[in-house]
């Protein structure tokens, strides 16, 4: 009976050590990632369907992710802004 209880209690602060352990190490690690953001808007838009328009947002994400950006979302109520974001 002994055997069982001390077995029990061993497992117990093993896994409240972990737990606790695990819980620090994902509060500091979230506190080191910060982002940099930049909105731009796509060349020459006029609209939605323009092929033109298509081709010149293509080339301005291409670019924008050969500099590092990553694309977060599009948007603007038909102005063609496009979020990006990349670590500091």
């Amino acid at each position: 009976m002994k055997k069982k209880l001390y077995l029990s209690v061993i497992i117990l602060a093993l896994c409240l050590v972990g737990w606790t352990g695990h819980g620090r190490e994902q509060r500091t690690n979230a506190g080191k990632q910060t982002w940099e953001y930049l909105i731009d808007t796509a060349p020459t838009f006029a609209g939605p369907g323009s092929f033109v328009n298509a081709e010149k947002a293509q080339q301005l994400l291409n670019q924008r992710g050969a500099e590092g950006w990553e694309l977060t979302a599009v948007g603007g109520g038909g102005l063609g802004l496009y979020y990006f974001r990349r670590p500091r």
